[in-house]
């Protein structure tokens, strides 16, 4: 589902004979997307990790935090969108 997501401009997923979900991998993964990021950081010497709502972040990082180690969105993959629509997994 990796090379299916780099190599494709258009992906759909079909149930039963019926196409269920038509698009670009990245419309899909953004229709599909819980719409939220998880930063690690580190506060006070400890290291910590949050997951927030991406509306919190338009007037900035809403806690105290003294490095950012990462942020990442919180998009599915190809391969969970696809368990989603068909109801069976990649085997």
């Amino acid at each position: 589902m990796l090379d299916a997501d780099l190599l494709c401009d258009r992906v759909a997923f079909i149930v039963n004979g019926t196409i269920a979900a038509l698009d670009t991998p990245k419309k899909l993964k953004e229709q599909n997307s819980s719409r939220r990021v998880r930063i690690v950081y580190l506060h006070q010497g400890r290291r910590e990790e949050k997951i927030i709502e991406i509306p919190e972040l338009e007037s900035g990082i809403p806690f105290a935090y003294d490095e950012l180690i990462s942020i990442h969105s919180e998009e599915p993959t190809l391969e969970e969108m696809f368990i989603q629509y068909t109801g069976r997994g990649l085997s």
